[in-house]
């Protein structure tokens, strides 16, 4: 049974851009102590001969990264919902040192689930020069401008190796704000919204599942005292279309308003070269500016990311959770044996 609530939502998690963008309590800066740790970490792991993947926290020993952690944990479950660790100096490493620093921490921080079909752990989010929209291409291979919306797992995370020439900002909008804004300004969507909406996979579905979700996705879930959201506005477009049933013009106007709150309501946060970025997947709709590309090949914007499921494991709703079938809650995009004919957005 979908709990709708019909009260504004109050809390640490409620903020605009204008507010966070006065002030940088969401920025920690990595004190010397703390990167050589992180150097000593890296030695230790290839010394061993550790491969990316190989290794766990108690092989990445970090002790000012680890005590962070549960500060991490904490903002963004029960706070803003985002946090920024700036000046690491990344450009002394190699790609593949980068690779092993990245997933070295992020092990500290909880589980990695997959991002794509190919079962990938950690990822590359940079340009290779493919056009958005089309078949087999999602966003983050493009330069393309993104519309808001979650990922998978409980926590998004990225690591900036290289910032574009110009653009690329990364934007963040808290989906409560949102939520108390529609409750204000058209309280008539919010039994829709909470009701949701069917997402086309687009080809990250499991073997055997059909490409339309099993249910309606809510957009917001308020459960367990707390509200989650899930946005894709591609996904519910194309799911619609794959139908028959296109959305008419009245469905579509939540949907508008939901982009035109984000775009009102959400932080500019540029990305500098070093910057981890830890974002909550429930509390927080993400988006990014197009960019402008060095044409340098090794200068061009690269940002690693994980998909991390956190050991809060913050409670959720049947309908919220499963979007691939029974038990697939927090499980990432599922891999599969051979391509499929089209990846998601």
């Amino acid at each position: 049974m979908i709990e709708v609530r019909r009260q504004p939502i109050s809390g640490r998690c409620v903020w605009t851009g204008a507010e966070m963008a006065q002030c940088d309590a969401w920025v920690t800066h990595w004190p010397q102590d703390a990167i050589d740790e992180v150097e000593a970490a890296l030695k230790a792991v290839k010394a061993k001969g550790l491969k990316l993947y190989e290794f766990g926290r108690e092989q990445f020993p970090v002790a000012w990264f680890a005590q962070q952690v549960a500060a991490i944990h904490e903002e963004l479950e029960e706070g803003r919902g985002f946090v920024m660790l700036r000046g690491f100096p990344v450009r002394r490493y190699s790609m593949a040192d980068a690779e092993l620093i990245y997933w070295g921490l992020g092990t500290h921080v909880g589980g990695a689930v997959s991002q794509n079909w190919r079962g990938e752990l950690l990822s590359h989010v940079r340009d290779q020069g493919l056009q958005h929209g089309t078949k087999q291409v999602r966003g983050y291979q493009t330069r393309a401008k993104l519309f808001y919306h979650n990922d998978h797992g409980d926590v998004v995370g990225l690591f900036c190796i290289h910032e574009a020439q110009s653009g690329g900002a990364s934007k963040l909008v808290s989906s409560a704000a949102m939520y108390n804004e529609v409750l204000r300004r058209h309280p008539e969507y919010i039994d829709e919204l909470c009701a949701g909406y069917h997402y086309h996979m687009r080809g990250e579905e499991p073997e055997g599942h059909r490409e339309i979700t099993e249910h309606r996705v809510p957009v917001f879930s308020y459960h367990a005292g707390k509200m989650s959201s899930r946005y894709q506005r591609n996904a519910i477009v194309h799911a619609a279309n794959f139908l028959g049933q296109p959305l008419t013009d009245r469905q579509k106007e939540p949907l508008d308003l939901l982009d035109a709150l984000a775009e009102e309501l959400h932080l500019n946060m540029d990305f500098k070269q070093g910057d981890v970025q830890f974002i909550s997947n429930y509390s927080i709709l993400h988006s990014r500016n197009e960019f402008e590309d060095f044409a340098e090949p090794e200068k061009k914007r690269d940002l690693l990311r994980l998909w991390v499921n956190a050991p809060y494991g913050r409670p959720l709703t049947h309908e919220f959770a499963t979007r691939y079938g029974p038990g697939s809650a927090r499980k990432g995009v599922p891999p599969r044996a051979r391509p499929p004919t089209e990846q998601a957005a």
